[in-house]
């Protein structure tokens, strides 16, 4: 395959921008999660997304080193800087301690990840292991002036960093607090942000260290900035993260960040919208803050739900609603009996191509998803639909049922052949007209013939 130039939508431009290919690997990081709880499908979209960029890149011909974090410590509630830790908040819930809550929520999250067919980056970091280089960055600030202290921690001072905001577009003189930003009289200004903060006084917590400026831990924002640094040196190539991430979070990554190094800290940003549940927020206090084990109590797979991702633009809202998971998982399963039957003919290097182009064009996947389904309705070779569509999941889609699972028709599909057996020796044809239907909405076609019923897959 040849090389294909990206053309993508740049949060920092609002515009759609190339990425250009190098001869080194092109620096790839992503905001991962605060392992307090459960992953919810919101965090498995953002999870698909990054995998989808990730193998898209590489099947256009990109060399990619993608590093991903997890937050154990640090997230607070408010945005302000208030509150408490969401790991403490967790912890002291389950009567635990915030090292076991982490331990077991990154291990549930890996099987989420395996389960979704989602690759790993190639290196994922803890804060917890961070510390030292949290500390020396917010030294690094401290000594260039853009620092200050209160009495519950090391505060950055955004007003010295001209400008701080750009990339969310944000009015920082509209800034008022008590709206989003609550107030903290001690701040200078309702933007300013914490590095560091200080340990309460008459309790001790699972997670502190010591620091020039006392006992405490660190705050959100600098751990992203510290690592990312870390692993990839002061100058990321590509940024990705959920829209809600925009402020405040990477807006204080740039600002922290260009303010130590005095380098650019990001040359592209991928934000991604929203997962809403039946047209409304996603949240635990709605009720409705679905994880992969909802998913699959209700007899899906979690690649189901890959594929339903696949059908929106990362750009966009995706609505989930079960009836368009059921509708995802019967698309799926039409394609389950091709990818398992291997490809013996030649792939068509022209689609392919035209495949490639959607990805290159800001990541169109449900374009991609359409032109692959009029192909695969077209009149091609089997064989050569089997091979093309092998090349395609193989790179990027990577939505196939484990190897022997999908060989034999489904039992749902064979006893609605049984059942339509029946209503056709009993002369229902009624019946056994409707049972046809429910076969061929199930991704099979059968044919009467001297033998009996022959079920095929439906492409």
């Amino acid at each position: 395959m040849k090389s294909i130039t990206a053309h993508w939508f740049d949060t920092k431009t609002r515009a759609k921008q190339d990425i250009p290919h190098q001869s080194a690997p092109l620096l790839v990081y992503s905001c991962g999660p605060t392992v307090y709880s459960t992953p919810t499908l919101g965090n498995h979209r953002a999870n698909v997304i990054y995998d989808l960029v990730n193998r898209s890149l590489i099947w256009l011909d990109y060399e990619v080193k993608w590093v991903m974090n997890y937050t154990d410590v640090g997230h607070l509630v408010a945005d302000s800087d208030d509150g408490d830790d969401k790991m403490a908040l967790a912890a002291h819930k389950e009567r635990t301690t915030a090292w076991k809550i982490a331990e077991q929520v990154i291990a549930s999250f890996e099987q989420n990840l395996d389960a979704l067919h989602v690759r790993r980056p190639t290196q994922t970091l803890r804060a917890t292991d961070h510390i030292a280089e949290m500390i020396h960055l917010i030294s690094e600030l401290e000594q260039r002036g853009y620092t200050y202290q209160t009495s519950d921690g090391v505060y950055f001072d955004t007003a010295k960093f001209a400008t701080y905001g750009a990339l969310a577009g944000l009015d920082v003189a509209g800034q008022k607090e008590g709206a989003r930003v609550e107030k903290n009289p001690q701040k200078r200004q309702p933007t300013d942000f914490a590095l560091w903060k200080f340990s309460p006084k008459d309790e001790q917590r699972d997670m502190e260290w010591e620091s020039p400026w006392g006992m405490g831990f660190p705050g959100w924002h600098i751990e992203c900035s510290a690592m990312s640094m870390l692993a990839l040196g002061p100058t990321l190539d590509l940024h990705m993260g959920g829209i809600d991430l925009l402020q405040p979070h990477h807006t204080n990554e740039v600002a922290q960040s260009e303010a130590a190094t005095g380098k650019p800290f990001v040359k592209h940003w991928l934000h991604f919208e929203h997962l809403l549940i039946d047209g409304k927020r996603m949240g635990k206090s709605e009720g409705n803050a679905y994880t992969l084990a909802d998913v699959e109590q209700k007899g899906f797979s979690a690649l189901d739900f890959r594929y339903l991702t696949m059908l929106t633009h990362y750009r966009k809202k995706m609505n989930f609603t079960w009836e368009a998971l059921a509708a995802a998982a019967s698309a799926r399963r039409r394609l389950q009996p091709f990818l398992a039957a291997g490809a013996s003919g030649r792939a068509n290097e022209e689609i392919l191509v035209q495949l490639q182009e959607r990805l290159a064009d800001d990541l169109d996947l449900p374009g991609l998803i359409a032109q692959l389904w009029d192909y695969l309705n077209s009149e091609a070779k089997l064989a050569e639909k089997q091979a093309t569509l092998a090349v395609v999941n193989d790179a990027v889609l990577d939505l196939a049922d484990g190897v022997g699972e999908t060989a034999a028709v489904p039992d749902e599909v064979q006893a609605f052949v049984k059942q339509r057996q029946t209503a056709r020796a009993e002369r229902d044809y009624a019946a056994a007209d409707s049972l046809r239907q429910q076969i061929e909405q199930a991704g099979y076609t059968v044919e009467d013939t001297p033998q009996g019923a022959v079920v095929k897959p439906r492409i």
